[in-house]
């Protein structure tokens, strides 16, 4: 377990020397105002799932430590599923209360999942599980969970709950939208009447697609997500929903895609001008419909609560992208929580979204999880980009940056396959010029840092697809 622990070997006093023969360089600098906070990082903004069917997780009935590594990584908020479940109804009460201990003890939260297939054993709201003369419902099951969990030991006075799980599609249990609507105010209304709705974070309607406004080709989950916010505008805390990309077979100089997951780009960007052209699909189209929208719960949020690539012989890849992801939702005005998919399972296909290859060692997308849970501050800074752009005008490098009381983070993404040189601008804060700069590339793991001389204004060369983060101290 020693690779999944952070190690960071620090030379003494050495400055890093690049090369930079052929190597394209900037036509601009990336300039960070670390005095301009956008927003505090949400909390459980950074979390994963678990196989809940699978009992490895918390009985540590595999090989691996998934425990270890999880805290490791630094995971805010572990999805699992809640009692009953359908493909396991000899699973207990006690066998989802063993995983919500085993997250509690990685300092995690759990995202708890209420599946609503009907005909399922739910526990009514005195705590006796129903009969067909005296049925549960989800909604009393669902009440009672949250008294069970409010107790000790767990002592979740908060929770956050999903009600169901994609039932605009057939993976668990699928309904219209004008049913799950049904459902789901039958679930805020019933914790309102138990006295628990400020006890509670309620999510929905967790579809299995991102939202798209494009008249042509627009998929039947955008017309359920609308149907959901205006239904249960009165009801919902967070917006949520699931997305995933597949790269396919590209050309390893565009890596594998990266330069060319528009549809990907656009479902996860907040800022409308980073993506000339697109006027209608992802992030920036949702943003407005749910500004048009009456919401009663105060700050409804969006979340994406499962989110992967495929990634196609290359972790890497889906790494990035992964990064990308959760780094464009921290400049999400409405982005509360970035699940990814799935932590505890070994990569047993080519194009699995596993945080583990089948040689059992963390891959890509472990390390990515793990870059974005050690190495990112509790506010976001105001970035900007210029120089190195496609022909479409967007930058090969892709900059975020965050901050803590003692230490300024950066982060930069290539997703060129080829490496680029360019300078860093830092204002509104005193750095100090002994820094730390940790590198992700293929094969390459970040859980040692590079020292290198920074200060206000520095040069680097940012390997071809690569992430790096700059961990710079501040002077008080």
């Amino acid at each position: 377990m020693s690779s999944l622990l952070i190690r960071r070997s620090i030379a003494a006093c050495a400055a890093l020397v690049y090369a930079i023969q052929a190597v394209p360089t900037a036509s601009a600098d990336i300039t960070i105002n670390a005095a301009n906070v956008v927003r505090k990082v949400p909390e459980m903004y950074l979390g994963t799932n678990i196989n809940a069917h699978v009992p490895t997780f918390a009985s540590k009935a595999s090989d691996l430590d998934f425990h270890a590594a999880l805290k490791a990584a630094k995971v805010q908020c572990v999805r699992t599923l809640a009692y009953p479940d359908y493909r396991k109804p000899d699973h207990t009460v006690e066998y989802f209360d063993a995983n919500v201990k085993a997250i509690l003890s990685c300092g995690a939260k759990p995202l708890l999942v209420e599946y609503i297939n009907p005909g399922q054993a739910y526990y009514r709201e005195d705590g006796v599980v129903g009969t067909a003369d005296n049925p549960g419902s989800p909604e009393s099951n669902l009440v009672y969970m949250v008294r069970h969990y409010m107790e000790p030991p767990f002592n979740l006075t908060k929770q956050v709950w999903e009600v169901g799980n994609e039932p605009d599609i057939g993976v668990d249990f699928k309904t219209n939208a004008e049913s799950y609507c049904l459902q789901f105010n039958r679930v805020h209304e019933a914790l309102i009447k138990a006295g628990l709705r400020d006890n509670v974070v309620l999510c929905g309607p967790v579809i299995s697609q991102m939202y798209w406004n494009r008249a042509q080709n627009r998929p039947p989950a955008s017309d359920y997500l609308e149907t959901f916010m205006n239904r249960c505008s009165e009801a919902v805390d967070i917006v949520d929903t699931h997305t995933y990309c597949t790269f396919g077979a590209l050309q390893q100089d565009e890596l594998l895609g990266l330069t060319r997951i528009d549809k990907c780009d656009n479902r996860f960007v907040a800022d409308q001008a980073n993506m000339p052209g697109i006027t209608y699909d992802g992030m920036a189209a949702l943003l407005a419909k749910m500004d048009a929208i009456s919401f009663s719960r105060p700050n409804v949020g969006i979340a994406i609560t499962e989110y992967g690539a495929t990634t196609h012989r290359q972790p890497i890849t889906g790494a990035l992208w992964n990064l990308c992801a959760t780094q464009a939702g921290l400049y999400n005005p409405r982005m509360r929580m970035m699940n990814s998919f799935v932590f505890d399972s070994l990569d047993d296909k080519p194009d699995t979204i596993s945080h583990y290859g089948r040689d059992k060692k963390p891959n890509d997308l472990y390390w990515a999880l793990w870059m974005a849970g050690n190495l990112r501050g509790d506010e976001v800074l105001k970035r900007n980009v210029t120089g190195n752009a496609m022909s479409d005008g967007r930058s090969y490098l892709v900059v975020g940056a965050t901050r803590d009381k003692d230490h300024l983070y950066i982060e930069v993404i290539n997703r060129s396959s080829s490496a680029i040189v360019d300078k860093m601008q830092i204002s509104g804060v005193a750095v100090s010029t002994d820094a730390e700069a940790f590198e992700m590339s293929e094969k390459v793991a970040p859980d040692t840092s590079k020292p290198f001389m920074a200060g206000p204004a520095f040069e680097y060369r940012f390997p071809g697809a690569s992430a790096t983060v700059f961990k710079l101290a501040l002077e008080n």
